[in-house]
């Protein structure tokens, strides 16, 4: 039997070499300013609460507790992040209308 070749150095120049860490994939994230992830998780811990009044006495008050904690901070974080988007938006459309003023007097 013969034993397996192997490539020369010439071949192993024209191979891509191998990257080390983390490669991240082409993909644009589905949400980018998290508004829609605080809204759906809100709208979960309301239910949540509707479920815990609906229990009555049968639930211990602390889970309905925590469930109006989770509404509270949900509502505190949907107007941060709003308010973080139109900031965002309104920076981008700057940003493009002075790069596009730019090349229009060029």
């Amino acid at each position: 039997m013969q034993p397996a070749e192997t490539p020369d150095d010439a071949t192993r120049a024209t191979v891509e070499p191998r990257r080390r860490g983390l490669v991240q994939a082409p993909v644009a994230p589905l949400d980018e300013d998290g508004v829609q992830a605080a809204i759906i998780g809100t709208i979960a811990w309301a239910v949540g609460l509707v479920v815990m009044l609906l229990r009555g006495d049968a639930a211990p008050a602390w889970y309905t507790w925590t469930c109006v904690a989770g509404i509270g901070v949900g509502g505190l974080a949907l107007v941060y992040l709003v308010r973080r988007r139109r900031v965002r938006r309104a920076q981008s459309t700057a940003q493009s209308n002075s790069t596009s003023s730019v090349s229009t007097v060029s």
